[in-house]
């Protein structure tokens, strides 16, 4: 998707998800960005983030949660070094 056509994307995980694809297209990894946005998912409790509700606060929000949920492979704490990787 062309830059300016992203920069119109009202809704995070949209825009996230596009951008995720597009590196798909381009033969990059996308591990962590799924990764990723299988947490931003559990965070959002599956609804819309809009891109206006994203800020310093939001990120510490975003953050703290990692350092505090689960795994997706077992039910232990994320651990540090993955959690990092997804914000």
């Amino acid at each position: 998707m062309k830059k300016e056509k992203l920069a119109s994307v009202k809704e995070f995980k949209l825009f996230f998800n596009q951008v995720m694809r597009d590196r798909e297209h381009s033969n990059l990894s996308v591990f962590n960005y799924d990764m990723a946005f299988k947490y931003l998912e559990r965070f959002s409790g599956g609804g819309e983030i809009p891109m206006k509700s994203i800020n310093q606060s939001w990120v510490q929000s975003f953050q703290k949660f990692l350092m505090t949920t689960s795994s997706f492979k077992n039910e232990k704490k994320l651990g540090i070094a993955s959690a990092r990787q997804y914000y």
